[in-house]
Parts: C-alpha cells; structure tokens; sequence
C-alpha cells in the first residue's frame, strides 16, 4: 500500500475528481460514512453512548460532521462541537455544517477558553469521542484553544466514561478517542512540530496511510491506523512513479501461494544476497539473512568482510557467505568494485538488500553509493 505525504494526498484526491468524477463534496461523504461504520462496527449500541464529535473548520471537521450526521440517522445522538464560528467553515465542510443545522442537530460553538470549559466538562462522561479537529493540512505546532483542547482530550481518554462506555474489566468504562484520518496536532510528514498531539486509540484514515502516521517519533498517537478507501481507484496510486514510498501490510501477501510444488527444489524460489555485518556488526547479517530464508527465500548468500565471515557463516547452517575485501576498520570496502568482483557476486541473483550492519565508515559509504547508483 502507497504511503502519502500532504502534498501528495491533496493530489490523490485532485486526480480522483478529474479523472474519475467523484467530487470533493462525494469524498467528504464517503469518508464519513466509511468513519461513521467502522464506529458503529467496533463500539455497540452506539445509540445508548454518549458521543462527542470534535470539530475544527476546515475538511477535517467536514468529515466531522458528515460522521456526525451519520450517526444521528442511524439513531446516535451524538454532541457536535465547534471551534470556529459558523461563518468562517467554508467549502465542503460549510455544506456539510449546513446538512447538520438543517438535521435539527445539536450545536456547540467554542471560540474561546470561556466557552469551552463548560462543554470540556462535559467530556468526562463521554464514552466516545471522535477527534476531527485538525487534519494533513497541518504546517505548525497547534497553539491556543486548541492546543488547550487537546491536553482536556488526552486527559479524559481511558478515565471512566458514562454508564454505557466499553467495559473495563468490570471496573468500569472507559472513554475511547477516535481520529478522524489524523490525530489532530500530528504532521502528516513526519516533521516534529512540538505541539501538543491528541493520542487516539484508533485512527481511521482515507485512501492511503501518511508517512507521519509510520515514522513519525509521535506515530504511537494513532493508536490501532486503519485504512479505508473512499473513492480514489488503487490504481491510480500503484501506477505513479513519483510515489516512493510503500507500507507492507498483511493484504500485500493474501495471494502469495503457501503450498509449495512437491517437486520443486530450493533452486526454485530465487536466490537472495544480502550484503551486510561489519566488525562488531556480525549479528546484523545474521539476521538478515534468517530473515530471507524464513520469508522463503531458496538460497540466501551473505556477502561480508572477510574479517566477521567466520561469526555470520556459524549463525545459520542454511546460508551461504563470501568474503568481501575489508577496511581497516572491518567494513567493506571500495577494492569490492575492482575488476568487476561485486558485479561477479551479485550476478544471477533474483534480489539484493544492502546495509544491515555495514557501518558508516566513510569507504564503505561510497561502496554502498557506488553500487545503488
């Protein structure tokens, strides 16, 4: 599965709208609605819970209200709560604030800390809350009002909610948080913007995963990420060039055969080198290569200075090495290209991994260079 920048997730959706006609508007409802049924999938008798959806003005908070709005069709009687006034909510997330208002939905406006401190009470007996503050729109740390609301958000989630809230043990209940594609305050780019962060408990965001949400130092705020499609064609991510980055999840190998041919051999199912380990660095390679074989690999060579070659061969009888010319230091080195040695190595070889324990030796940096390039 494709992993999306910002920038790259504005485009998604631009080309989803060109090239397959489904309007902003259309996204906007159709990520509600794959929100509002997940909610309903994972939290019963949500008619009987007190719900509060959080609202910010931009999509994020359209999405809110689409969520909201949802709910309430399906018997819900959720608590809205805006942070913007009405006026200033423009676009799509207008129209979809006008749909509430006109569904004789129920409407908080918070504009300021003094209105919002009798509203934050209220989450204390909430049993849900869904977070739609804030979405990849993000560019700085959250300041203010909603930096303040998010500290009340993360203080009430896991506290015991109302009478009706996810049970704990027969301790209680418990107030679960759920955010609406991101948790607010948290950077679709994976960029540190030191403001405060909503911590979820799950995550549902659309059509692709973002970068933040993976490597981020904060992407434990997402709690259990989710992924649901509203609309954009999978192909239309899988066939840009321009889009690097990729997230294995368990889907990507559904349709790999397990049975394998009786009469088939070792030879049968590719050979991996794994060029790897350094001067104290052996066990790297060691297990990159156990790796390979338990992930089916038919053979597996470890290429490793000749130096640590011993240490990597005794850590798995099934793999074969060959010696690469060392440093000083006991890492690879650039005397690996002459004459075409590395080209003789990696020849025949179904697939390559470099860098498990190779160090950042300044030789070996440029080897490693040299044959990526």
């Amino acid at each position: 599965m494709k992993v999306l920048t910002a920038t790259q997730m504005r485009e998604a959706d631009r080309l989803t709208t060109e090239r397959h006609g489904i309007s902003s508007l259309q996204l906007m409802e159709n990520a509600g609605a794959a929100i509002a049924e997940f909610l309903r999938e994972k939290f019963g008798g949500l008619a009987q819970r007190k719900v509060a959806v959080l609202c910010g003005k931009g999509n994020n908070g359209g999405d809110g209200l689409v969520v909201a709005r949802l709910l309430k069709e399906s018997g819900c009687s959720p608590e809205v709560v805006l942070f913007s006034n009405p006026g200033a909510v423009e676009g799509d997330a207008g129209v979809n604030l006008k749909r509430w208002r006109q569904g004789s939905g129920d409407l908080h406006i918070v504009t300021s800390s003094e209105e919002w401190e009798p509203v934050r009470a209220e989450l204390d007996s909430a049993d849900l809350i869904v977070d739609a503050l804030l979405g990849t729109g993000l560019h700085g740390p959250v300041e203010g009002l909603l930096a303040s609301v998010i500290a009340d958000v993360n203080a009430v989630r896991g506290k015991n909610g109302g009478q009706t809230g996810t049970t704990t043990g027969g301790k209680g209940f418990r107030t679960s948080v759920v955010s609406v594609d991101m948790p607010s305050g948290l950077s679709s780019d994976a960029e540190d913007l030191g403001g405060p962060v909503v911590t979820a408990d799950f995550t549902v965001t659309l059509t692709a995963p973002k970068l933040g949400q993976l490597v981020s130092p904060r992407a434990s705020a997402c709690g259990v990420l989710l992924v649901r499609n509203i609309g954009t064609p999978p192909e239309l991510l899988e066939s840009d060039p321009h889009l690097k980055m990729h997230w294995l999840e368990p889907g990507e190998f559904r349709g790999l055969p397990l049975a394998r041919d009786p009469v088939s051999h070792k030879g049968s199912y590719g050979h991996a080198l794994i060029v790897a380990g350094s001067l104290g660095k052996s066990g790297a390679a060691v297990l990159a290569a156990r790796g390979a074989l338990r992930s089916g690999s038919g053979l597996v060579t470890v290429a490793t200075p000749l130096e640590v070659l011993p240490t990597v061969a005794a850590g798995a009888p099934e793999m074969m090495t060959v010696p690469l010319a060392a440093t000083e230091a006991g890492t690879a080195s650039l005397r690996n290209l002459d004459y075409g040695r590395f080209a003789e190595i990696a020849r025949d070889k179904s697939v390559v991994a470099i860098g498990p324990g190779l160090s950042t030796q300044n030789e070996t940096q440029q080897f490693i260079r040299t044959i990526v390039a």
